[in-house]
């Protein structure tokens, strides 16, 4: 709730109590499981906190010391983020999806 007022406040995103949609876990958990498509502001706001771990000297380190590569929240990631979360045309997210697989490969395999 606070990182969502905080978003607000900063012109990130406009939110009407509608539109934000849930932030607790029985919101997220039915987005994960498929029942409810995710909303703008969740979406704005997860990508914000994704961002915020992929930029952390904590997420580095336990990469390092893990001895894998750490992901790099770019603004080519990001765009496939939100594409795959509320779409965009088939061979977008199609191409979308399958980088991030490829992504997620080369992490498993290290």
């Amino acid at each position: 709730m606070a990182l969502r007022k905080s978003s607000v406040a900063k012109g990130y995103t406009y939110v009407s109590s509608k539109k934000a949609g849930a932030m607790g876990q029985s919101g997220v958990s039915r987005v994960i499981n498929g029942l409810h498509d995710p909303t703008y502001a969740q979406v704005c706001i997860w990508l914000r906190v994704l961002r915020s771990i992929f930029d952390s000297d904590e997420y580095l380190q336990y990469c390092e010391k893990a001895g894998i590569t750490a992901y790099v929240f770019d603004e080519d990631f990001e765009t496939d983020m939100w594409r795959l979360a509320l779409g965009g045309t088939p061979k977008e997210v199609i191409a979308a999806y399958g980088r991030r697989k490829e992504m997620l490969s080369k992490q498993s395999t290290q």
